[in-house]
């Protein structure tokens, strides 16, 4: 995470400072949106992961990474979301092996996301993940599907 780090969550900051990083990122994704196609506009503008739980992961074919999430809470309502990334590789985590980050154990969440260019063009969603985790995944696009969910799907 280059944002929203570890730190950042734990409150190791200011409270300046957490402004500051809020902030930095705001003026981030304002920079960025001219840029955005192939779906990284979709993460950006109408994705929320925050309690996020992951409820599968699978490499479909080479250069795909299929990630289903329920999001969501009482307020909104919950759904399944399914990111579906092309072209993609995963960072910031074993490459080899999604389930030794344990995501989807009891009490597994996703707490903040961030979406970035990577120097080789391609997009990154970074992830931050309750307990312990966090991983990113490189991707030229993503497709964002969304499907109804409800209270008793969370584990």
């Amino acid at each position: 995470m280059k944002w929203f780090t570890r730190g950042w969550y734990d409150g190791d900051l200011s409270e300046e400072e957490e402004e500051g990083v809020r902030a930095a990122y705001s003026l981030h994704l304002e920079e960025l949106a001219p840029r955005l196609r192939e779906g990284a506009e979709v993460l950006v503008a109408s994705v929320n992961l925050h309690d996020g739980q992951v409820r599968d992961w699978t490499v479909p074919s080479e250069g795909a990474i299929e990630l289903r999430v329920l999001i969501g809470d009482r307020q909104v309502g919950y759904e399944f979301l399914t990111l579906r990334y092309l072209d993609a590789e995963l960072i910031r985590a074993p490459k080899s092996d999604f389930s030794v980050l344990e995501l989807m154990r009891q009490g597994a969440e996703l707490l903040y996301d961030e979406v970035d260019i990577a120097d080789d063009g391609r997009f990154e969603h970074r992830v931050l993940c309750w307990p312990d985790a966090e991983f990113g995944v490189r991707f030229r696009a993503v497709d964002v599907s969304r499907r109804p969910a409800s209270p008793a799907d969370r584990r």
